[in-house]
């Protein structure tokens, strides 16, 4: 049990015994660790000592979760010698390919660091400020279809490696079959030499058959199934309202590791929008951790300091997206001094003080963190209707915006840890081997609209110069 619990235990017959970075399933990793059965019994024998239990305790070093829980938290802590030390025990007696890609990732991170204080003492006399990071990846994408997919499509192909695709197209992509033909499209809708890969996703309903999400899996055709509240954003009516009916679906994506994308908002007609976020986490997302262990899931677009509190009391299966716009904007952007639709986005922008825990998550180099667009294409005539649509198109202008507010916050050199390591790292797949260059000069200067078949598309609009822009 937590401590707060665990402190209300004062009789004399009560012995405390501390099993940090094992997370909150005590019970299942007691079990793995085969130590369960032997506490049982020394306590029952009244020999469960602080000695006997250290000794059974040391089996923690050959449990990989309570390693990557450790791991994550020195390596937060950018205590990089003992991350090294951490990845090095583990990977010696065997593959361990978490951690031979967290040694991978810190030798880019100490190259990146070295290269940025070159380039800041370059800056310092005058001459201009480069940074080179491994190519992105975007790990919240929505492309849409037909015409509108094949007009935006093409300026996220052109910085980002890869990117999780969203599902909530019109009929939802909720069969393997539906997912394999919309990455096909997505594929034929490429520029020419693009090396683009869409990840792909299935949107979980009460119907879906969870022996198709793991054949879907086995095939390496998807990585995440996404979770929509039924009515809580745009293509969401087939979401869920009766979350024990998904159970089966959710037991067996534990059991084959393949992790959950959470839109964390409620959507009782009594709640208020600006607190559907935190009573969802109590609501909604506690209870199906603690019912599904080991479940992996990724907190989406999250938008709270009470979201950015909750990941990081949780272990490692737990991650976390966070938006360019979100860091950039709040409430006052949308309401004040008249309504800005192009700044409406679900789930919405909160208060200043949410705003800037964002800012804090998203540049600590936490591995929980790390970057997902929610990039949303709208045509200007659906953004300004009486009930306009939600969401804001940033593809073509992410990595100018972070490089400036990475920049204001001293943390250039915790960029690439948002943007290329962390989510790879969460959803166990290799960094990129390629990278991009940001070049820090003049004002960039970014179209104010994409035209598209259907309409022109209103680009993300910060609301302050970027002199960062990709070479």
């Amino acid at each position: 049990m937590d401590a707060a619990h665990a402190a209300m235990f004062t009789r004399s017959n009560v012995k405390k015994l501390r099993m940090p970075n094992i997370g909150s399933a005590l019970q299942f990793e007691m079990m793995k660790m085969e130590i369960l059965k032997p506490l049982l019994i020394a306590a029952s024998d009244d020999n469960l000592t602080n000695l006997r239990f250290a000794k059974l305790f040391r089996t923690r070093r050959g449990n990989r979760r309570y390693l990557r829980d450790l791991m994550q938290k020195v390596d937060a802590q950018e205590r990089n010698h003992l991350t090294q030390a951490i990845c090095n025990h583990v990977i010696a007696p065997g593959r361990a390919p978490p951690f031979e890609r967290k040694l991978k990732a810190l030798d880019a991170k100490l190259t990146a660091e070295d290269w940025l204080r070159t380039a800041l003492r370059a800056n310092a006399i005058g001459m201009k400020l480069k940074i080179t990071l491994r190519r992105p990846d975007d790990w919240h994408l929505h492309l849409r279809d037909g015409n509108m997919l094949r007009a935006i499509l093409p300026y996220t192909s052109k910085h980002f490696a890869r990117a999780i695709i969203m599902p909530n197209l019109v009929p939802p992509v909720v069969t393997s079959a539906d997912a394999a033909g919309y990455r096909d499209r997505i594929l034929g809708a490429l520029p020419d030499g693009s090396k683009f890969e869409p990840l792909m996703t299935l949107y979980l309903t009460e119907q879906t058959d969870p022996d198709d999400v793991a054949a879907a899996h086995a095939s390496g055709l998807i990585k995440a199934v996404k979770l929509y509240p039924s009515g809580a954003t745009t293509n969401s009516a087939s979401g869920v309202s009766h979350f024990d009916s998904v159970r089966p679906t959710l037991e067996r994506m534990a059991e084959i590791g393949l992790p959950l994308c959470v839109h964390g908002e409620v959507t009782d007609s009594d709640i208020d929008i600006f607190d559907r976020e935190a009573v969802f986490i109590d609501r909604v997302l506690d209870p199906i951790r603690r019912t599904t262990p080991g479940l992996r899931v990724v907190m989406e677009h999250i938008t709270t300091s009470n979201a950015v509190d909750y990941a990081r009391s949780q272990d490692e299966t737990l991650g976390a997206t966070i938006t360019t716009h979100h860091l950039v904007i709040n409430r006052n952007h949308i309401l004040a001094g008249g309504i800005k639709p192009h700044y409406y986005c679900l789930p919405v922008a909160k208060r200043e003080e949410h705003r800037l825990a964002l800012r804090d998550a998203a540049t600590s180099g936490e591995a929980r963190f790390f970057l997902g667009t929610d990039s949303a294409p709208h045509t200007d005539a659906n953004k300004l209707l009486p009930c306009g649509c939600a969401g804001c198109f940033t593809a073509l202008n992410t990595m100018s915006i972070l490089a400036q507010a990475f920049e204001e916050d001293g943390a250039l050199d915790k960029l690439e840890r948002f943007t290329s390591l962390n989510g790879p790292a969460f959803y166990d797949l290799p960094a990129n081997e390629d990278t991009i260059t940001l070049t820090k000069g003049d004002p960039v200067t970014y179209p104010s609209h994409v035209e598209t078949p259907d309409g022109p598309v209103t680009v993300f609009d910060p609301g302050f110069d970027l002199n960062w822009r990709v070479e």
